[in-house]
């Protein structure tokens, strides 16, 4: 069993300075840059769910998401952020709407929709799933999740900001195939099992 280590710090507002701070001190701490001395691409994966304005605390906050690039360009990597959203909204609306889009123009970085690129298929128990290139091509994977409740799992614990590596609508056809909560727990456990040995240095941030 993995061994998981949470760090809780009170930050009334998204103040940069300060997630920089605390976030600069938990990699530290936890050992992320030694487990990631060797990696050169780091795949950021927020939350983009839909085109919702920060505001809303639907998606990752684009100040969280900054300290991390921050971070992460200081130690010399590669930064790319990915996600694909629910539904059939357009990926550059919500990259606009989240805020996203002007955090990787600020930094120069590459915005990666992993509704295109191409996928490669993983069969885990009895699930099937079309997982996304980028995924794979990069060299280590930080979940930038967004603290938030879940309307049929209530609580994942960040597990299932992965479900965005499946691209397109096949996310909702896992939803529809499996409306019970343990049969869907089973869904987002399979693809974990599965990130999990893709990625030896998958992160939860």
């Amino acid at each position: 069993m993995d061994t998981i280590k949470v760090y809780i710090e009170k930050i009334e507002k998204y103040d940069f300075d300060k997630i920089y701070g605390f976030l600069g001190r938990v990699t530290e701490k936890s050992g992320v840059w030694k487990s990631l001395e060797n990696k050169k691409t780091i795949l950021l994966k927020p939350n983009l769910l839909g085109a919702f304005k920060p505001e809303k605390a639907v998606t990752t906050h684009p100040v969280v998401l900054e300290a991390m690039i921050k971070l992460l360009l200081e130690h010399k990597k590669t930064v790319w952020i990915g996600d694909s959203p629910g539904g059939s909204v357009l990926v550059q609306k919500v990259w606009r709407e989240t805020g996203i889009e002007a955090i990787a123009s600020k930094y120069n970085l590459n915005l990666v929709n992993f509704n295109s690129g191409g996928i490669i298929t993983r069969k885990n128990g009895k699930f099937v799933f079309n997982i996304s290139k980028y995924f794979f091509e990069a060299d280590a994977v930080i979940n930038v999740a967004k603290y938030k409740t879940h309307s049929l799992m209530s609580y994942t614990g960040a597990v299932k900001n992965l479900y965005g590596i499946i691209p397109g609508l096949k996310k909702s056809d896992f939803h529809r195939q499996n409306p019970e909560v343990e049969a869907f727990a089973k869904v987002i456990s399979n693809l974990y099992e599965i990130a999990k040995e893709s990625q030896s240095d998958f992160k939860f941030i």
